[in-house]
């Protein structure tokens, strides 16, 4: 899901992922994150952990409603439609701008071609 897309993405660009983020959603091959079962579970957990951020699929967002109150004033909840938004919530020094994802202040867009890795 969006958790191991983020690792490979951070481990390919050396752009370092928040730890105080959670994250949950599976990816389709163009990116786009599809909902999961059990988000209430996973809340509470991310909450129970420290968590100050959770993101989720923006098609789960009906699902917060089964939250307790207190439990959503504990953390940012940040819905997702693509794993490129994800990632500019997950990985630090990273923006997204017209859809499109950005390393640091970098001009171009983040692809395949411009992630370095040594």
């Amino acid at each position: 899901g969006i958790a191991m897309a983020t690792a490979m993405v951070s481990a390919l660009s050396g752009r370092a992922a928040r730890h105080d983020v959670a994250m949950t959603g599976e990816i389709t091959l163009s990116g786009r994150v599809l909902p999961i079962g059990g988000l209430k579970e996973k809340v509470l957990g991310a909450v129970r952990a420290g968590i100050t951020q959770i993101v989720i699929p923006r098609d789960n967002e009906g699902d917060l409603d089964d939250l307790p109150g207190d439990v959503r004033t504990k953390l940012v909840i940040t819905p997702v439609d693509t794993l490129a938004e994800a990632l500019a919530h997950t990985l630090r020094d990273t923006t997204l701008r017209d859809g499109r994802l950005f390393f640091g202040t970098q001009s171009a867009p983040a692809t395949s071609s411009n992630i370095v890795v040594s």
